[in-house]
């Protein structure tokens, strides 16, 4: 279903410039992608896949400022986090032995991400920090939760502190040539 919609997103791409009068391919659309421990990984459409032998992609998400947990339950909301989560759990031994290695390794969230800094993939490690509420209000990449959810750019009040992901990089998945 998701090459489905890619080669549907890929068809309207083309119309788009072609009525523009840029005339551009499917095969001229820029493609990068990593290598994390055995696995395939690209990034499209600003989202992360994991990209089998098959050609099927499973979405990953991977947009770090997506990440979103429910502090009242601990658990990540985002399926596509949720499978990400589980690819990284499941070779997490093997990124420990290797050169992306996160700093943090005993954290409970572990995911493959795309990093804002740079646009390429790591490995980042997280859990859920408590800091003084004034401090979150007064720091401007911090904003207030609207829907109870918190992540690396968002908080929820707790008494007089706030609740929030504290993620730790590690390292990046080797780039491939497509």
């Amino acid at each position: 279903m998701e090459k489905r919609l890619s080669e549907e997103l890929n068809q309207i791409l083309y119309l788009t410039n072609y009525k523009k009068g840029v005339v551009i391919s499917e095969q001229a659309l820029p493609q990068k992608y990593f290598s994390l421990i055995g696995n395939k990984l690209t990034i499209q459409n600003s989202k992360l896949y994991l990209y089998d032998k098959d050609g099927e992609m499973t979405p990953l998400n991977g947009v770090v400022s997506e990440f979103k947990v429910n502090p009242k339950t601990n658990e990540i909301v985002d399926g596509d986090f949720i499978k990400n989560q589980g690819i990284v759990s499941e070779n997490f031994n093997n990124i420990v032995r290797s050169s992306l290695s996160p700093i943090q390794i005993n954290a409970k969230f572990k995911f493959v991400g795309i990093d804002p800094k740079d646009n390429n993939v790591r490995v980042f490690t997280g859990d859920i920090a408590e800091m003084d509420i004034t401090v979150l209000e007064n720091d401007k990449s911090f904003k207030k939760s609207t829907d109870g959810l918190i992540s690396p750019n968002t908080f929820v009040k707790k008494g007089k502190n706030g609740l929030f992901i504290r993620l730790y990089p590690g390292g990046k998945p080797l780039p491939l040539s497509a």
